[in-house]
This record gives structure tokens, C-alpha cells and sequence, in this order.
């Protein structure tokens, strides 16, 4: 529902589909295996995965499903990989929080009139930027896998540092919140 008009699981789910086909050929093309976190427990997961099959059988890449069997599967996973792509996932941005080269491809908001899904609303950045777009766009897509699949780790720490506070700050053992806390609740 968007506006209060109804919206169809086939628009929603347009921008992941076309992000998992781009993938899947981007990873072919690059050596690179897809890992796919799995989102469902265990009693959803055949569809999941199928759904995932249909779209990447035929793109030669090496792919893997890999299940959510507790709640820090997905976190181990984003921890082994160099690149993590998201289109608007809280896990997305808590990888760049972690500092993990981060592709964000926030196109959703072309088929859904949300001003909110934008990449780090509210944050007002450009509709696009070194590892982001809010375009649905194959080209963009390019773009932005062939930059994080380039940059160096130096180099990206230093871009990552430049937009954490927009996008998602990490503070390793709550601290802020803890001295927030402590100065509210003596």
C-alpha cells in the first residue's frame, strides 16, 4: 500500500528481482560466488530458495543459499563477505555501519510513492553517490559493483568514515547510549 493505493507483490518485488539477475551475471562475469542470506526460518525457506533458483539458473554463477537457522546467521555471513548488496535491508546498512564495502541499490522508491525509500532518509544525500542509487538501473548497478570491487580497503575506510554518521554509525558496546543513560538515570 502506498498513498493509501494498493501496490502489487509483483511491483514490489521488482527491484529485488532485477538486482538478483544483475548479480547473478556480475558474479559470473567477475569469479565472484553469490552468497544469499537466507530471510525465512526454516518453515518458509523451499520457496525462498526457489525463488532464488528461477532467477539464477541460467546465469553460470556460482551461488549458494545460505540458510537463517538462528538470528546471527545473517551477521556471520556479512562478516566473510568483501562485498555485501542490499536494496533497503536494516542488515544492509548495519554492514556499513561495520564498515563493509556496502552496494546499496535503493531503487524500490520507482515503483512505491514513498519519499522514505530513499538511501539514508533522511539524511538528504544525492540520489546517487560512490556505492549508492536510488535508480533501478543496470548501469548504476555496473557502476557502483565495479567501484567496490576496485577500491582499496584504505581507501574505502575513508570514504565509509565520510558517511558513516549519514548513513550508519556503529558504537561498539552502546557507549554513547550507555553515557547518555547514565547522565538521564543517575
Amino acid at each position: 500500500n502506498t498513498q493509501g493505493q494498493p501496490m502489487s507483490w509483483e511491483n514490489f518485488y521488482k527491484p529485488d528481482l532485477l538486482l538478483v539477475q544483475w548479480l547473478g551475471a556480475w558474479c559470473s562475469g567477475n569469479g565472484r560466488k553469490l552468497l544469499v542470506c537466507g530471510y525465512s526460518m526454516k518453515e518458509q525457506r523451499s520457496g525462498e530458495v526457489l525463488w532464488y533458483e528461477s532467477i539464477l539458473s541460467g546465469c553460470g554463477c556460482s551461488w549458494e543459499y545460505l540458510p537463517k537457522n538462528s538470528v546471527y546467521d545473517s551477521y556471520i555471513a556479512v562478516q566473510r563477505a568483501e562485498i555485501v548488496v542490499t536494496i533497503d535491508s536494516t542488515l544492509g546498512y548495519e554492514a556499513f555501519g561495520r564498515g563493509k564495502k556496502t552496494a546499496f541499490l535503493t531503487g524500490r522508491r520507482q515503483w512505491v510513492d514513498e519519499a522514505a525509500w530513499i538511501f539514508a532518509w533522511p539524511a538528504g544525500l544525492p540520489d546517487s553517490g560512490l556505492f549508492w542509487s536510488n535508480n533501478v538501473d543496470k548501469s548504476e548497478f555496473l557502476r557502483i559493483m565495479d567501484y567496490l570491487n576496485s577500491v582499496s580497503d584504505e581507501e574505502w575506510m575513508l570514504i565509509h568514515e565520510r558517511y558513516r554518521d549519514d548513513v550508519m554509525a556503529y558504537d561498539p558496546g552502546n557507549t554513547i547510549l550507555q553515557q547518555l543513560l547514565d547522565k538521564l538515570l543517575p
